[in-house]
């Protein structure tokens, strides 16, 4: 592309390698997965399949939007292709909000077995089934219009030495000409896609709050981490107690 120079080109490569999208996708799926093995091992005892379902979405929003932010940040200047810039879109809005409406349900099963714990709306099969066809196709639905209105465009943008540029960019199809960050350093330029993709962040969290709120999730990683660090011959008597305490935790939720 004419008047983007090779200076220019690597500021963006070395924001791209810097930005912390594989930490992110790290510890998204690692975090989701020990959720997913606490759901299952607690799944005879308490139905957590809300939670369970939570973090296979996060789990898949984690690597979308990881691979889609890294290939966005690596052609921010000259994008190869319209179809993969509609593609990846589309991802980019269905599982996230996916992952959004998984939580909005299990806000709502909270507030049914708080308020109105004796009376049930479903029988659990069929709550089950609706649950999963919601998340499922209500985000694929609502992501149409974003895959119909981005794509490649070409924006003229004026540099910050004055000088101007033309660019092929995945975004939405409007008129209005951005400016190009290319005059940030690689460290500011990675602050600024970190804060673009904020979204990403809900994805990672969700383990940790898990962690922090429900008991059986706070007693078994207290248990793990005890029989990883601290299960020596002077205290296997606590380390059998907090295994019992794990296996006899129960789940009062019907959902």
């Amino acid at each position: 592309m004419g008047g983007l120079n090779e200076k220019q080109m690597a500021i963006y490569l070395h924001a791209s390698l810097q930005h912390p999208s594989g930490l992110s996708l790290l510890v998204g799926i690692v975090g989701n997965s020990i959720a997913i093995h606490v759901c299952h091992r607690k799944q005879k005892r308490g139905n957590r399949f809300y939670i369970l379902l939570l973090a296979v979405y996060d789990i898949i929003a984690s690597v979308d939007t990881t691979i889609s932010v890294l290939i966005l940040n690596s052609y921010s200047v000259s994008f190869p292709s319209d179809v993969l810039c509609k593609v990846m879109t589309y991802f980019m809005w269905t599982t996230p909000s996916s992952s959004a409406l998984m939580v909005l349900i299990i806000a709502l099963q909270r507030f049914l077995l708080v308020f109105k714990p004796t009376k049930r709306y479903f029988d659990p099969r069929h709550h089950r089934i609706i649950g999963v066809l919601v998340v499922t196709f209500v985000p694929m639905v609502i992501a149409v219009p974003m895959c119909v209105f981005s794509g490649t465009a070409a924006i003229n943008v004026s540099l910050s030495d004055g000088s101007h540029l033309t660019t092929c960019s995945c975004e939405a199809k409007t008129e209005t000409k951005s400016r190009l960050l290319v005059g940030l350093s690689g460290g500011k330029l990675t602050i600024f896609l970190l804060l673009r993709r904020f979204h990403m962040v809900s994805n990672v969290v969700n383990p940790f709050v898990y962690g922090y709120f429900d008991i059986t999730f706070r007693s078994y990683y207290a248990a793990v981490f005890r029989s990883l660090f601290c299960c020596r011959s002077s205290n296997k008597t606590n380390c059998l107690r907090d295994r019992r305490s794990e296996e006899t935790d129960t789940d009062n939720t019907y959902y």
